[in-house]
C-alpha cells in the first residue's frame, strides 16, 4: 500500500475557506474517479493553517492513472483552480510506501499522530530496524494500530510513523502510557545517531467532515 499526500498552507485569514476547499476537492475526486480520499487540518506541530489531502493507492502506476483521470475532469479542474488565492504556494506532494503495519489497518481514524524523522547517512538498515521496533512497541503499549512508511517520491531518507486515534482524549491517554513506559524511553535513546539531529517532528491532524 502507498499513501499519496498533498500538503497545503493557507494564507492568513483564509483558514475557513481553505478547510471548505480541501473538503470540496476530496469530494470531487471521489465523485469523478471513485477514489476515496481524506481531508485533514493540522491541530498542532505544524504552522497554523496547514491542510492535507491524502489517499491510498497501489503504487506509482495507479497514482499516474488517477492523475490522468483528474486532468480530464472539468469538475476537478474547476474546484482546484477556484482555490488558487487561498494558499501561500503550490501543494507539496509525496508518495509513501507502507513498509510495516501493526494492529488492524482500516480507514483512517478521526485523529492522526504523524511522526517524521530523516535517517542519517550510512544508517539506513539500522534505522529501519529501529523504526519497526518503535512501531511494534507503541502498539503493544497503547493498543493503537500503526503504519511505518518510507518515500518513493519526496525525501527518500525520511521515515514516518502514523497512528490513528478516535479522539483527542484517546491521544492523551496514549501519550501518558508511553511516557510512563521505561522500555519506550529506552527505545528512544537507542535511536541516537540513527536519525539526523533536529529532524524528528510530530504533527497531530484532525479529519475534516
Amino acid at each position: 500500500m502507498y499513501i499519496y499526500g498533498a500538503q497545503m498552507q493557507a494564507r492568513p485569514g483564509k483558514g475557513a475557506a481553505a478547510a471548505a476547499k480541501v473538503a470540496e476537492i476530496r469530494d470531487v475526486v471521489k465523485a469523478e474517479t471513485g477514489q476515496i480520499g481524506w481531508a485533514w487540518v493540522a491541530v498542532a506541530g505544524t504552522p497554523v493553517g496547514g491542510y492535507l489531502l491524502s489517499t491510498r493507492v497501489e503504487g506509482m502506476a495507479a497514482l499516474i492513472e488517477l492523475q490522468m483521470k483528474l486532468a480530464q475532469s472539468e469538475a476537478y479542474k474547476s474546484a482546484a483552480a477556484g482555490g488558487a488565492d487561498l494558499w501561500t504556494g503550490p501543494a507539496e506532494t509525496n508518495l509513501g510506501q507502507v513498509v510495516a503495519t501493526t494492529g488492524e489497518i482500516g480507514d483512517p481514524k478521526p485523529v492522526l499522530s504523524v511522526t517524521r524523522a530523516t535517517i542519517a547517512g550510512g544508517h539506513m538498515a539500522e534505522a529501519l530496524a529501529h523504526a519497526g521496533k518503535v512501531l511494534e512497541h507503541v502498539t503493544k503499549v497503547t493498543g493503537l494500530s500503526g503504519m511505518l512508511a518510507t518515500y518513493v517520491a519526496g525525501n527518500p531518507f525520511e521515515v514516518t510513523w502514523i497512528f490513528g486515534v478516535e479522539s483527542g482524549a484517546a491521544a492523551d491517554e496514549a501519550t501518558r502510557a508511553l511516557q510512563a513506559d521505561a522500555d519506550y524511553v529506552a527505545l528512544m535513546d537507542q535511536g541516537g545517531g540513527l536519525y539526523v539531529d533536529g529532524t524528528l517532528q510530530r504533527a497531530m491532524l484532525m479529519q475534516l467532515p
